[in-house]
């Protein structure tokens, strides 16, 4: 049962830096974000994560797509 807590564990935290990345990345292929609100995106999503990052999903997660394949 531990290696199986252990697994599940391994897992979430990278699906959690997965998920970081992800946003990190969308913060700075934003072309409409000022340099301003991208560096106050950044300071947020690493200051506050759990919070920064779902804020930023809810505000902005409509374009992620968009922008993603724009690139």
């Amino acid at each position: 049962m531990d290696f199986f807590a252990a697994m599940f564990g391994f897992f979430l935290f990278v699906a959690w830096f997965w998920v970081l990345i992800t946003v990190l990345s969308d913060i700075f292929r934003h072309r409409e974000m000022s340099g301003g609100t991208k560096a106050v995106w950044v300071l947020f999503v690493i200051v506050i994560p759990w919070l920064g990052i779902l804020i930023y999903i809810l505000v902005n997660g409509a374009g992620m797509a968009d922008r993603r394949l724009r690139t």
